[in-house]
């Protein structure tokens, strides 16, 4: 007659296991949490870069815009003033004056036009990197069962046997 100790053995032996699979869903879900914790402290000091370059980017553009207005009334004061000028002499500075009132304008909207493409792209790179990650499942612990001894598992058991064979102690 057997005593019931291979079904002890067994028992502990399954419990071994269980805590033993425990201990790895613990440690990869531990891993999991740094790994948030970390991509959010990205996400949140880009999000602060991208707010500190679109500050500057309306900063520079301001002053580039207000430059060129200045730099177009000085030219009209100055082709003011020379109103009694040959008219020659006239036609030849305002010709100037608009070459050069022109270059200033394209070159302060070549500028802006530059600093606004790279705050879009960094706007865009941060909203990429915002975007919520998939995260892989993790295992689920069951009740314990309704017995006061009974273990927890996880969903993704295994047990063998059919459950004609299962848990019967014949010997033919």
């Amino acid at each position: 007659m057997c005593s019931g100790g291979g079904n002890d053995r067994a028992r502990r032996q399954a419990e071994r296991e269980q805590r033993q699979a425990d201990k790895e869903a613990e440690r990869k879900r531990a891993r999991l949490d740094a790994l948030k914790r970390q991509r959010e402290a990205q996400v949140a000091q880009q999000q602060s870069t991208m707010q500190a370059m679109q500050a500057q980017q309306q900063a520079v553009v301001k002053n580039q815009r207000a430059k060129a207005a200045d730099l177009k009334r000085q030219q009209e004061q100055k082709l003011a003033g020379l109103a009694t000028s040959n008219a020659a002499e006239r036609d030849r500075i305002a010709r100037e004056a608009a070459a050069r009132a022109g270059q200033i304008s394209a070159a302060a909207a070549a500028k802006a036009d530059r600093i606004e493409t790279a705050g879009n792209a960094a706007s865009a790179s941060l909203r990429v990197l915002g975007q919520k990650q998939p995260k892989a499942p993790t295992a689920q612990q069951s009740k314990r069962g309704a017995r006061a001894g009974g273990a927890r598992t996880t969903s993704a058991g295994y047990s063998r046997g059919s459950a004609s064979t299962k848990g019967t102690n014949l010997s033919i």
